[in-house]
């Protein structure tokens, strides 16, 4: 079973998301389920009301969405579970400058997120702590083999796809960070 997908192509959308705030509130609703505003400003270290803006940005495009269900004025949010696919190929003008800004935010979280276990790594429970995996390695290959690497990577993925779903109190599961990077050096190695 896999999670629903959808192309964005167009400048503001791919912005929305591009914003290290709303990045991070996005990943803690997929990690920790629909929390209110307040709660995710709390977790954030951020205000209710700087909560509330970037949560209401990322639902005007498709990220979030109301979880319903609060009592009185309590108005959780829930990640939308949809799978956000980026075809930097097609992008053209402001929504190239978009891509490109958002390549770079994802990059920084997760170097963010990658430092922070670093730190915590020796704290954490033996079962985990032995999981963690890092993996740099050159290949030497050409445009052809790099598509195919990149589709079975995905085709990979896509079999994992089942395990994005609303966190449940005491299943033992644990949110867990994947990032794969494939991109051509320059010819001096860099």
């Amino acid at each position: 079973m896999s999670i629903p997908s959808r192309q964005v192509g167009d400048a503001r959308t791919i912005r929305a998301l591009a914003h290290p705030l709303r990045l991070a509130l996005l990943q803690l609703l997929v990690v920790r389920g629909p929390l209110t505003a307040t709660e995710a400003g709390e977790a954030l270290g951020e205000s209710p009301a700087s909560a509330s803006f970037h949560l209401r940005t990322l639902a005007k495009y498709g990220y979030v969405e109301e979880a319903g269900g609060g009592p009185g004025r309590r108005r959780p949010w829930r990640a939308v579970r949809e799978q956000q696919n980026i075809d930097h190929q097609q992008l053209a003008g402001g929504a190239a400058v978009a891509g490109e800004e958002l390549s770079r935010v994802l990059a920084a979280h997760a170097e963010q997120l990658y430092e922070g276990w670093l730190r915590r790594r020796h704290a954490e429970d033996p079962a985990w702590r032995g999981l963690s995996d890092e993996t740099n390695v050159v290949l030497r290959l050409g445009p052809d083999e790099a598509a195919r690497l990149n589709q079975e990577l995905g085709d990979l993925l896509d079999r994992w796809t089942y395990a994005v779903r609303d966190p449940e109190p005491d299943d033992g599961q644990r949110s867990v960070f994947l990032a794969t990077r494939t991109f051509p050096l320059a010819e001096d190695g860099q």
